[in-house]
């Protein structure tokens, strides 16, 4: 398939460039991002911050008036990002009602814990490190069965790779389109 931008796939967006500019292997989390932005209107969670993903949400969220929620259990890293500092990753008080959640937090074996109890809490779940045969054991084979639509990025084609997952938005439609370096798949 040829390549796509967002705004020809009907979306539109002041912020497009931002996500999209110096992708590398390592934040190839941004397409899947961005348009689980477009397809939501409402709260944006973040479970672990860094500076392939903060800046842009918050910029983005703050452009659109939209909450953004930046969870982070590396109180250095919270403090560089200006996120809140959680100390346990199973407190109740971190899952609620949002339109995307995108999970990317320490320890890695935490993040399909993470997805299974926002299944029902996130309109779109973005995963980051779903690369199939990936360097960490972040078990998103045993969550991923849990969600109607599913939608790949960046896979199989060396660093990390990405999932977005939901029961309410069908994220299926965009599958074979280009976006970046990698085509939407699963």
């Amino acid at each position: 398939p040829p390549q796509y931008t967002l705004s020809q796939l009907a979306i539109k967006d002041q912020h497009e460039h931002k996500f999209l500019e110096s992708i590398d292997n390592w934040c190839n989390h941004r397409p899947l991002l961005l348009l689980a932005l477009h397809l939501t209107g409402g709260d944006v969670f973040e479970f672990g911050c860094g500076d392939g993903s903060t800046s842009h949400l918050r910029k983005y969220c703050e452009a659109n008036n939209r909450r953004f929620r930046s969870f982070e259990s590396n109180e250095v890293w919270a403090i560089k990002c200006g996120s809140e500092f959680v100390k346990n990753w199973d407190d109740d008080m971190l899952y609620w009602p949002c339109s995307v959640a995108f999970v990317d937090h320490a320890p890695g074996e935490h993040r399909h814990i993470a997805v299974k109890r926002l299944a029902e809490f996130a309109d779109i779940i973005v995963a980051h490190d779903a690369e199939l045969y990936g360097a960490g054991n972040y078990q998103y084979d045993k969550v991923i069965p849990l969600f109607k639509y599913k939608l790949g990025y960046n896979l199989t084609g060396g660093g990390a790779g990405c999932i977005a997952l939901s029961n309410k938005i069908d994220l299926e439609k965009f599958k074979g389109l280009k976006l970046g370096n990698h085509q939407f798949d699963l």
